[in-house]
């Protein structure tokens, strides 16, 4: 589970740093998590907000070199974190540090998160807040989610370093004034900043709305399922009892053809029977002629003593029989 959460987070990342480079404040190209790791895409990103601070001296000779990863990631961590203290007036003590081997080395992806979290912040209290807050604005419901969930794990790690501030204007998507300014601020909130806290109140009310759009779609949708599959498995008894009755009605009509040829087997099986018994009485009979022939031609050779007329007699007996 904090696997599918720390790949959606990187995937909210990647889609708002692809819309700051549609609004031109990004030069470089943004496809995955992985082009985030080296460092040089915030470094790039936060040099639109502030180029004399954000710079890296390194940006070229970072390909296949691990130490200069490591080297630029902590360099990058460092002015985020000094960025944050002297112009944003917030505590980093609490922070918890990427583990910068595993970025440099291995792409680590919520490592990554961890650094862009807090580009996150910086970006939306630049000058050009607005810019940044539009691109957020203008991504799917998903991302806004988990970029909203990204803003309050920070917040929750940052405090303000005057006692006077109010912890929960953190989640304002404002300016913070420069450090000689914010008493003044504090006494009398411009008109501006009272519009900004009210158009992110407005923001997070339409967050809230859409969620709970969600959730009501995400219940018609359960119950939508869970009443196709009723619908499907009736379909289906159907389906096997109308197979049952094509079934009972073929086996019926194969039952009276088996009869039929039960019939015409028993009828073939008589006359084979009929046909055999005649067959073995004319063999007796051709047995028995054969027989009587053999014994008149033995009288015959060993009687010479037979009148002619009578061997004549049985002479033409015999022709007229062949």
């Amino acid at each position: 589970m904090a696997g599918s959460t720390s790949e959606a987070e990187a995937g909210a990342f990647v889609h708002w740093l692809q819309g700051v480079r549609a609004i031109d404040l990004l030069d470089k190209e943004v496809h995955s998590i992985e082009d985030i790791c080296d460092g040089t895409v915030l470094f790039d990103a936060l040099n639109h907000v502030d180029g004399e601070h954000f710079r890296n001296p390194h940006e070229d000779e970072l390909k296949d070199n691990v130490v200069l990863r490591i080297g630029t990631l902590k360099r990058l961590y460092k002015l985020m974190i000094q960025y944050m203290a002297e112009n944003l007036q917030f505590s980093t003590a609490k922070l918890e540090e990427p583990d910068f081997d595993a970025l440099a080395r291995i792409n680590a992806p919520s490592e990554a998160c961890k650094l862009c979290r807090l580009a996150l912040i910086i970006a939306v209290q630049s000058d050009n807040k607005m810019s940044y807050v539009e691109v957020i604005q203008g991504l799917d419901q998903g991302d806004q989610q988990q970029l909203m969930q990204s803003i309050e794990i920070t917040r929750k790690s940052l405090e303000p370093v005057s006692a006077d501030e109010d912890g929960d204007e953190f989640l304002d998507i404002r300016a913070r004034q420069p450090s000689e300014e914010l008493s003044d601020v504090a006494k009398s909130p411009s008109k501006e900043r009272n519009n900004l806290s009210l158009e992110y109140r407005n923001l997070v009310a339409e967050h809230e709305a859409r969620g709970n759009t969600i959730e009501e779609l995400e219940g018609e949708l359960a119950k939508l399922q869970s009443k196709m599959g009723e619908i499907t498995e009736q379909l289906e008894a159907e389906k096997r009892k109308s197979l049952h009755q094509d079934q009972r009605t073929e086996v019926t009509r194969l039952t009276e053809e088996l009869r039929k040829c039960e019939d015409a087997l028993a009828s073939a099986e008589g006359e084979i029977d009929r046909l055999q018994v005649g067959l073995r009485e004319r063999t007796r009979a051709v047995s028995f002629f054969l027989a009587s022939q053999k014994e008149q031609a033995y009288f015959y050779s060993y009687s010479p003593c037979l009148p002619d007329s009578l061997r004549k007699r049985d002479k033409r007996r015999k022709n007229s029989t062949g």
